[in-house]
């Protein structure tokens, strides 16, 4: 994961990663705060996930997403 940017969406909850690490988290992030940390970071290589309901239980029972994208298990991806 080199240079990339995550999206991660949980119902009404976003997360934004770079290169696995959370460096914001809002109810929606704006298009105009990614294209900012796109520049920041001068990279293109933007992926988007959602969590599937597993995934949403767990984020309801955490409360906000880890500091660590791999601290987050595959099968809550959809």
């Amino acid at each position: 994961m080199e240079n990339t940017l995550i999206v991660l969406t949980g119902d009404d909850w976003e997360g934004l990663f770079h290169n696995g690490k959370l460096i914001e988290e809002e109810h929606s992030i704006h298009k105009s705060e990614l294209v900012n940390q796109m520049k920041q970071y001068q990279t293109f290589d933007v992926r988007f996930l959602w969590l599937n309901n597993m995934g949403l239980k767990w984020i309801s029972d955490e409360g906000s997403f880890p500091s660590n994208f791999e601290e987050i298990s595959k099968e809550y991806l959809g």
